[in-house]
């Protein structure tokens, strides 16, 4: 297939912006100019294009970014592209002599979001011209560049139609067995590897049905047989079934009892069931006293502090509700008595009122409706007074400013003897001024005489009412002072404490505990309570327990298997328990028959399956050895097609080589090793120099382009890094002369390699062209 590449349209790629590279050459395209100007960008835009992908990026990523730290964005984005551009790489390529153009390409904004090269894929486009606007994708990417370039494209591609400038030999530093894979595809030995393949798998699957794993279950399942043989039980009486627990269904006590051997062997052992339930048994009435007295300390020893409440309060619960009158008349005492302390306040603000529950304890001659009368008048005449005040305070403050200003007026005006209120005419000035001050006085005497008379007021009252009230409720407090807090507490009790101290009491009045000689009849809080005494006297109801008879498991088998019913505990003899256990003996006798026969059944039946796998195996193997002798022979054959021009290719581009003038391939079937004499033990890559390994695999490569291509095009970036000036010449001379047929395009940092290049082609009337990245971009930079 000629396929020829002939215009590439750049944009926003690596460093490039916009580059239009117009490619007029179909043999021979030298690419020059300085390192950094874009000939590896170039290849890596004709890899991308080709292929979807840029195989060493993806590798560098593998080896140097931490699948979890990985940044979002594309690194072969342009740097400065826009918001909204498109990486772009278009290109016009002739195949066979028609004209196709396409477009790999992908917009910024779906790039940023991306993170991770290996599974990036920037859509094909096929177009109708170089220029012109971009569709849909192409649906289906594989089949048209299959159909472009051939099937197995981009395995063919990286390996004969591109040598890297930076990995030029690693083919060679891989492991021989690598290397046989690498280009097992171009021996079309694909069905007979896949049924390689298939026997390998299946050899894995065989193999683990006959492996170590698998006897030493065989030989477990046979131990299993024999000790199911042993524990065969000899026939006895018949024993017939009979139920031994009413309240709950317990598994073991069914009359079918389909389990394992290994269950019967748990429930009739010594920490099995039917020994527990005949431990429990035994010592049932022991077990039950413990319950009673734990029932009995739960209901009648609870908590100290409820113990004292009730040795406190429960005796006075009846008069709960004369305690409340009390503390009410109480309360009404105490807030009586302070108001009385400033009666002018009290009174003020309403706080001298007699409630009721009061009235018993005022003096005779006290009555609440006359005291209410009393106190209304003294209200009026402080109401009263306090008015005057007011207003005395205001007409004082008026005239001593009208003062004022008179005598002002009088300094800096015509003096005048008129009163300025009233226009009395007075003897003289100081007449006027001795006159109001004479009315001033009278207005305080005023005010002194109303407060003269409140005091009388106040007086009389206290007199007749706040001393007779004083002294009465003074006595009444004195007198109920060290009870108030007893009663209080009382009084504070909810319904539900009461009811409960009433309980209380009424339980230990039912379990015959004398408590009434150990109840508080004083009010004092902090009396002496004897708790003590209560809790000796509930113990002594107690009934006798061992402890030794007592077992962690009691609570559970009476609460699990009896449902706490000591009945049913009752019924339970031990005689009913060994019956039972010989019951579960004989079904186990029958179980264990019908086991052993399972477990026998189970051994042959695996022992035979590892047998059937392991002839299978061996099958496979010989089958295997078969296909891969086959194989073999084959590869071995189909290596003589490229070892001729490979030794060729070799020794012209190494012609000093001091071993020989061409490197043998050999093949064994597995594995490609390259030797510098035939059998040799030693690879070429521990005895040549680099640039000798560039032109080695430059001959590999070049022998399988010229052996397997499917197409015409070729691509060398820089390869002169590691050649010498030998290598060169016989590098171009082998271009020149064996692939005159194909677009070849190479690139190259030295101006006077480029220039050899194209001479050794001009010289043979060859066409050459040539593109000097260098100046593309400084036509570019000087056009912006």
């Amino acid at each position: 297939m000629n396929l020829t590449v002939k215009r590439l349209i750049i944009q926003n790629f690596k460093l490039f912006e916009h580059r239009e590279i117009v490619i007029d050459n179909d043999r021979l395209i030298v690419l020059d100019g300085p390192n950094g100007f874009g000939k590896s960008s170039f290849f890596d835009a004709l890899e991308l294009l080709f292929t979807g992908t840029i195989r060493r990026y993806v590798e560098l990523e593998d080896l140097t970014v931490d699948g979890r730290s990985q940044k979002l964005g594309c690194p072969w984005l342009f740097n400065k592209a826009k918001v909204g551009s498109w990486l772009s790489i278009r290109a016009e390529v002739v195949i066979n002599e028609q004209t196709k153009f396409f477009e790999r390409a992908a917009c910024k904004t779906e790039l940023d979001k991306h993170k991770g090269l290996k599974e990036l894929k920037l859509p094909l486009y096929e177009l109708t011209a170089l220029e012109a606007e971009r569709n849909v994708p192409v649906s289906d990417e594989e089949g048209y560049l299959s159909e472009l370039q051939g099937a197995e494209y981009k395995r063919d591609f990286e390996l004969f139609h591109y040598v890297e400038q930076e990995e030029n030999t690693r083919l060679l530093k891989q492991k021989e067995k690598d290397r046989q894979l690498q280009i097992a595809h171009l021996f079309e030995i694909g069905d007979i590897q896949e049924k390689i393949n298939n026997i390998n798998l299946s050899f894995g699957k065989i193999g683990k049905l006959c492996g170590t794993q698998k006897k030493q279950e065989v030989k477990a399942l046979q131990a299993k047989w024999e000790t199911a043989k042993q524990q065969l039980l000899p026939d006895g009486e018949p024993v017939n079934y009979k139920r031994l627990i009413n309240v709950t269904d317990q598994p073991w006590d069914r009359e079918d009892l389909e389990c394992e051997v290994q269950q019967f062997e748990q429930w009739l052992s010594t920490d099995g069931e039917l020994f527990r339930i005949a431990r429990f048994i035994k010592n049932f009435e022991n077990y039950e006293n413990y319950i009673f007295n734990q029932e009995l300390e739960r209901n009648l020893l609870p908590q100290k502090e409820l113990q004292q409440r009730m040795l406190m309060f429960v005796h006075r619960i009846p008069h709960k509700q004369m305690w409340e009158l009390e503390l009410q008349r109480y309360d009404a005492a105490i807030r009586i008595t302070d108001a009385l302390k400033d009666i002018v306040k009290a009174i003020k603000h309403d706080q001298l009122t007699l409630p009721p529950v009061l009235t018993d304890l005022l003096p005779e001659n006290v009555t609440p409706s006359e005291f209410g009368r009393q106190v209304v008048l003294l209200k009026q005449h402080i109401t009263s007074i306090d008015k005057l005040d007011e207003s005395l305070a205001g007409l004082v403050s008026m005239r001593a400013q009208l003062v004022k200003a008179f005598k002002q007026y009088q300094l800096h005006g015509e003096p005048t003897e008129a009163c300025p209120i009233c226009g009395h005419s007075w003897d003289s000035v100081e007449a006027l001024l001795k006159g109001i001050e004479q009315q001033g006085e009278t207005l305080q005497l005023l005010a002194e005489q109303q407060n003269s008379q409140l005091t009388g007021q106040l007086a009389e009252f206290k007199q007749t009412y706040q001393l007779p009230i004083e002294q009465a409720l003074g006595i009444y407090l004195q007198q109920q002072q060290d009870k108030v807090a007893f009663k209080r507490k009382l009084v504070a009790l909810s319904q539900e404490q009461i009811h409960w101290l009433q309980n209380y009491s009424q339980q230990l009045e039912g379990a015959g505990i004398e408590f009434q000689d150990l109840l508080v009849e004083s009010f004092d809080q902090n009396a002496q309570l004897q708790l003590s005494e209560l809790d000796k006297r509930v113990r002594s109801k107690f009934k006798p327990v061992d402890d030794s008879g007592l077992y962690n498991d009691f609570d559970s088998l009476y609460r699990g298997v009896f449902n706490n019913d000591s009945s049913a505990v009752k019924q339970v003899t031990l005689g009913l328990v060994e019956m039972k256990t010989s019951y579960m003996r004989q079904q186990q006798s029958l179980a264990s028959s019908i086991y052993a026969t399972t477990c026998e059944q189970e051994f042959r039946d695996a022992d035979q399956q590892v047998k059937n796998a392991s002839k299978v195996r061996g099958h496979l193997k010989k089958l295997k050895e078969i296909y891969e002798n086959e194989k073999k022979r084959y590869l071995e054959s189909i290596v003589k097609e490229i070892e001729i021009l490979f030794h060729i290719y070799s020794g012209r581009l190494m012609q000093s080589y001091q071993q020989g003038l061409g490197i043998f391939i050999e093949n064994n079937g597995n594995s490609i090793a390259f030797h510098e004499t035939p059998g040799r033990d030693h690879d070429v890559v521990f005895s040549m120099s680099s640039g000798q390994l560039s032109a080695l695999v430059l001959s590999f490569t070049l022998a399988l382009n010229q052996r397997y291509a499917k197409h015409s095009l070729l691509l060398i970036d820089d390869p002169v890094q590691t050649l010498d000036e030998i290598n060169v010449a016989g590098f171009i001379e082998l271009l020149r002369t064996e692939f005159s047929n194909r677009q070849i395009i190479i690139s190259t940092h030295e101006d006077r390699m480029s220039a050899y290049f194209r001479y050794k082609y001009k010289k043979f009337g060859m066409p050459v062209g040539r593109i000097n990245f260098m100046e593309q971009a400084r036509l570019v930079f000087n056009t912006q």
